[in-house]
């Protein structure tokens, strides 16, 4: 719903001008203006959020994103986030999806 969205996949929701669902990206929510979602079970909240992000390989702390490049890794590959002293593991699954909030 919106001036330009699109939906491509099964399950998909797209609410704002330009918002899109790809076609990858079953049972995903794209929601705000020019948003994104190209992975399944994701959410891109937000002006220009979108869920494919990547980050520097040579970057210790993983923590700056950046849209694409040969040195870059996918978002997917990183751990997930554990706060100090616990012992939960959090596996890497694309199917758990990703949720993003904000863009560029």
């Amino acid at each position: 719903m919106g001036t330009g969205s699109s939906v491509y996949a099964v399950k998909g929701v797209a609410l704002g001008d330009n918002a899109s669902i790809g076609k990858d990206a079953h049972s995903s929510i794209a929601l705000g203006n020019e948003t994104k979602a190209d992975m399944m079970n994701s959410v891109a909240l937000g002006y220009r959020s979108t869920t494919n992000y990547f980050y520097d390989k040579n970057d210790a702390n993983k923590s700056t994103a950046v849209l694409s490049g040969k040195d870059s890794l996918s978002a997917m590959e990183l751990d997930g986030y554990v706060p100090e002293g616990s012992s939960y593991k959090i596996f890497n699954d694309k199917a758990a999806g990703i949720i993003s909030v904000g863009g560029w």
